[in-house]
């Protein structure tokens, strides 16, 4: 899952927006990394048990 994440941190998208939001907050490459790797694996377990495809946008209460 780590290779996951240290990928996602180099192609645009969400998980890029996140890794670059952790390393302004101060966070050094390998801890902003690290917390994108959990991100990555929180957001794997939701679409595995929720049975969704993946969206950019959090769900709206009604859907």
């Amino acid at each position: 899952m780590w290779q996951m994440a240290y990928r996602a941190c180099y192609q645009e998208g969400d998980l890029r927006d996140y890794w670059l939001r952790r390393k302004r907050e101060g966070l050094s490459h390998r801890s902003a990394v690290t917390a994108t790797a959990i991100k990555l694996c929180h957001v794997t377990w939701r679409i595995m048990t929720d049975r969704r495809n993946y969206q950019t946008q959090r769900p709206t209460p009604n859907s």
